[in-house]
């Protein structure tokens, strides 16, 4: 599930950037300056061109950065991926991927994680 900023990013500047932006900010108001410094947060999390796309339509702006929901673990798991990648999208530990991966084999696996 994404939220209607995190949509309007994925069309600016890409699924990449957004789920950069969602590791480093995720859960959290982010403030978008209209000029944001060579050392500002954005510009590290995101890199070069996606600060830029997103300063064009935000700057100014207050935006909330929904976090990474639990369960994209387990749909990345579904889907084939390999346990590093899901750690790097999902902006968890690979340990964690493992531990998820044991409780979906098991049955264990709640709602709740």
């Amino acid at each position: 599930m994404t939220s209607a900023v995190l949509d309007e990013i994925i069309a600016l500047a890409g699924r990449d950037a957004a789920d950069c932006l969602q590791r480093a900010f995720g859960g959290m108001p982010l403030y978008i300056p209209s000029a944001p410094g060579p050392d500002h947060p954005l510009r590290a999390a995101v890199g070069e061109r996606a600060t830029r796309l997103i300063v064009q339509t935000f700057a100014g702006c207050q935006i909330y950065v929904p976090q990474i929901p639990d369960r994209s673990v387990e749909e990345l798991l579904r889907s084939g991926v390999p346990d590093n990648e899901i750690a790097r999208r999902a902006g968890v530990s690979v340990r964690t991927v493992y531990r998820r991966k044991r409780q979906m084999s098991h049955g264990t696996l709640t709602a709740d994680h």
